[in-house]
């Protein structure tokens, strides 16, 4: 899918992706919004997921509390924030 946005070989500027169910992943999720794109799946079941989020959005929107399935670990991405640039710099 990255490679499809990436190297679609089109005049076209491309900002936003949709995709279905079997089209995404946390993973994903993170890469796109890496490389400058909106990514904007459409989830089936999406009452059976869990999202991640940081402390401040899960208090800014409590409402999402039901759907929230742990606290991302922000330290954990600042350890290895060098590491993420560089995987999706080579992506690029």
């Amino acid at each position: 899918m990255l490679d499809g946005l990436l190297y679609h070989e089109s005049e076209l500027r491309i900002e936003e992706h949709y995709t279905d169910t079997a089209g995404f992943t946390d993973h994903v999720f993170a890469l796109t919004h890496l490389l400058g794109f909106r990514f904007a799946p459409r989830i089936r079941d999406l009452n059976d997921k869990r999202l991640f989020v940081s402390a401040s959005i899960l208090k800014d929107l409590p409402a999402l509390s039901s759907m929230i399935g742990q606290k991302l670990n922000i330290k954990l991405i600042e350890d290895y924030w060098d590491d993420i640039l560089r995987l999706a710099s080579s992506i690029r």
